[in-house]
């Protein structure tokens, strides 16, 4: 009778045990500008996690049962909850963390929560600029989207000049962090089209974007430029198919 009592303890420690030290998932897809974003936040923040890689075109159904909507990034709480969505799930992952930076990225303040959000969709109004850029195929209106977009980067430009270097002040923050994943995109796309973004007035776009490329947190995340193309190419093909 002690022994089984005994095991039934060890078991139940055993069980405790292995829960406490179980770790968040991050469900990822490896060409996901959504997902890289939270791929980007995790490298700042060094959040301990285990991380899953997601075949969008072939979800595996242990994947859909933590998530049924079958989105990238996902994330799994040590709990058993699940999170998704880019922007809230990144916030979540700041407001949890026990880094030091993570104070820096997403301030306490809700006007200053309120400035990285209203950031974030300016910098929207330039993603979706170049993507109509990018994906055009009429001669007609090139002219006027490239104009278009020009004026959004040269607002861009603007808001670093006047923040001090970042989007939203001297250091990096979350809006950073969010906003990179689809620069990079956008700087890959405009290349192909012989888009110089770096032209000579925007030098404070120039020096923030050396400062993010220059940073080891990136740089562990970075997706190949090739693969970037490969992915604008498909987006692309789709997107003319549709019209």
């Amino acid at each position: 009778m002690h022994f089984l009592l005994s095991l039934v303890v060890l078991l139940v420690l055993g069980l405790r045990l292995e829960y406490s030290q179980s770790l968040p998932t991050f469900y990822t897809s490896a060409t996901c500008p959504y997902a890289a974003r939270t791929a980007f936040l995790i490298s700042v923040l060094e959040v301990p996690h285990e991380k899953v890689l997601i075949d969008l075109k072939d979800k595996p159904e242990d994947f859909l049962k933590v998530n049924p909507l079958g989105k990238v990034p996902s994330w799994r709480t040590d709990e058993g909850e699940c999170l998704y969505e880019s922007l809230i799930l990144n916030e979540y992952l700041c407001d949890s963390s026990t880094n030091a930076r993570a104070n820096e990225l997403l301030p306490s303040s809700p006007i200053n929560r309120a400035k990285l959000r209203l950031s974030q969709q300016r910098f929207d109004v330039l993603m979706s600029s170049f993507f109509k850029y990018f994906a055009n195929v009429d001669p007609s209106l090139e002219s006027s989207l490239e104009s278009l977009l020009s004026s959004c980067l040269d607002a861009l430009n603007g808001e670093l000049e006047s923040a001090g270097g970042y989007i939203c002040g001297p250091t990096l923050t979350l809006t950073d962090v969010n906003c990179v994943p689809f620069f990079h995109r956008l700087l890959v796309g405009c290349n192909s089209k012989n888009y110089d973004v770096f032209n000579e007035r925007r030098v404070a776009l120039r020096n923030w974007w050396d400062q993010i490329e220059g940073s080891e947190e990136w740089r562990r995340v970075r997706l190949e430029d090739d693969a970037i193309e490969e992915g604008l190419s498909r987006m692309k093909a789709m997107m003319s198919n549709r019209k």
